[in-house]
């Protein structure tokens, strides 16, 4: 097996080799899969991501969920090293994180367990459904103090991961 570093340079190799309308394209086929969903219909506050430049985005979904009523929250690296999640709207004021991702300016943090639906990037993911993120443990260090299986955690990623 090999080791994680050697695989997430495979895979972000083989997620930048993924043409921009592809991306697009498979960003859009996401959102319509989702929206067809009971997992959407049900939801009602959603933790998306700002994507990175070669992630498949959840935007074009955060879109949609405001006009059907629901509520979106973009991850906030807090000082523990943990996510927090902010309330975010199309078009509100975002910071540049020095990670390059995006997030809310004057954080105000809902408690994790109050998401009914997180969806993350991932590089890949195996059979068994465990993610390979990008290396920096966020997810990993927020999923692993989850008290019950809420939320729903949900990984994006194109047809090539």
């Amino acid at each position: 097996m090999a080791n994680p570093s050697d695989l997430r340079s495979f895979f972000r190799r083989e997620r930048r080799k993924i043409p921009f309308a592809e991306r697009q394209y498979q960003s859009r086929t996401a959102t319509r899969r989702l929206l067809r969903s009971r997992l959407f219909t049900y939801a009602r506050r959603l933790g998306i991501y700002w994507p990175m430049p070669d992630e498949i985005s959840p935007l074009p979904l955060a879109k949609l969920a405001h006009r059907y009523g629901k509520s979106c929250y973009l991850p906030v690296i807090r000082p523990s090293g943990e996510l927090g999640f902010s309330p975010y709207r199309p078009a509100q004021r975002l910071q540049k994180h020095r990670w390059g991702f995006r997030q809310p300016v004057g954080c105000r943090f809902i408690p994790f367990a109050r998401l009914d639906v997180l969806v993350m990037p991932l590089l890949a993911f195996d059979c068994s459904g465990n993610r390979l993120g990008m290396g920096g443990g966020y997810y990993d260090r927020t999923l692993r103090n989850m008290r019950s299986g809420k939320p729903y955690r949900l990984g994006l990623a194109f047809d090539a991961q």
